[in-house]
């Protein structure tokens, strides 16, 4: 979508490699973290930064009920004439997030507490990867989402994989604005070899969105799903990262 607020990125973040997370849950808390729904975690930084991870098909549960919930009073103010263009174009952005999840029925590994929010496995073999930043300099304040996905090596002999989705969104509001945001879609419908999709994931599929002012808040949220034919362990076939940013301060 085309906005005046929206000013040129040259380049996006690389992505950062961390460690993974691992499994068990036999407190509320890890560290800076905190349980808020199964395998649902948040931390809040120095600045209010919110960072919450899900996984699993819990954690697609969640997200589809937070998603669902957005998608409620963002159709309300269009059935009754208030909504902006920018909360018309999030309405679909979220229509979209939330076709792209599926809680599926399939028997997944147990409940996870994340270590970091970057990086982990899906299904024990697919290694997921997130990045969400939010910079403020003399272009404006532009928050970028990236996701990834590829093979783990070195690992087991390769997975049939019957379809991936990767979502990413960046969106910022200024004071007294609509929020206005940018949304990157990346599907893999049939079946295929492990293989392909780490070809694909050599290009991460990333978003972002600027805007000419320091006085606004942002958010991020990325999520990766996929759909494999065998086992699938660990924390399962799912796994996402959402960041409220509260102000307009650099979050490297």
């Amino acid at each position: 979508m085309q906005c005046s607020n929206f000013l040129a990125l040259s380049s996006l973040l690389s992505i950062v490699i961390t460690s993974s997370v691992f499994a068990g849950e036999n407190n509320s808390t890890l560290g800076d973290w905190k349980k808020v729904a199964d395998s649902v975690y948040e931390q809040t930084d120095a600045n209010g930064t919110v960072t919450r991870m899900a996984y699993g098909a819990s954690g697609a549960r969640y997200d589809r009920s937070v998603l669902s919930a957005k998608i409620g009073q963002l159709a309300n103010k269009v059935a009754n004439g208030s909504a902006t263009d920018d909360e018309k174009d999030s309405l679909q952005e979220l229509q979209g997030a939330l076709a792209g999840i599926s809680t599926g029925t399939a028997k997944e590994g147990g409940s996870v507490q994340p270590m970091d929010s970057q990086s982990g496995l899906l299904c024990n073999v697919l290694r997921y990867d997130f990045d969400s930043h939010f910079t403020v300099g003399l272009t404006g304040a532009t928050p970028i989402s990236r996701a990834a996905l590829s093979t783990r090596l070195p690992g087991p002999p390769p997975i049939s994989v019957n379809a991936a989705t990767i979502y990413t969104n960046s969106s910022v509001t200024p004071t007294g604005l609509s929020p206005i945001s940018v949304t990157k879609t990346a599907t893999l419908a049939s079946t295929t070899p492990l293989s392909a999709i780490a070809d694909w994931g050599k290009n991460p599929i990333g978003t972002y969105s600027a805007v000419a002012t320091t006085d606004c808040k942002a958010s991020t949220y990325s999520y990766i799903q996929v759909s494999v034919t065998g086992p699938c362990t660990g924390i399962g076939s799912f796994a996402s990262l959402t960041k409220s940013y509260t102000q307009c301060v650099n979050s490297p």
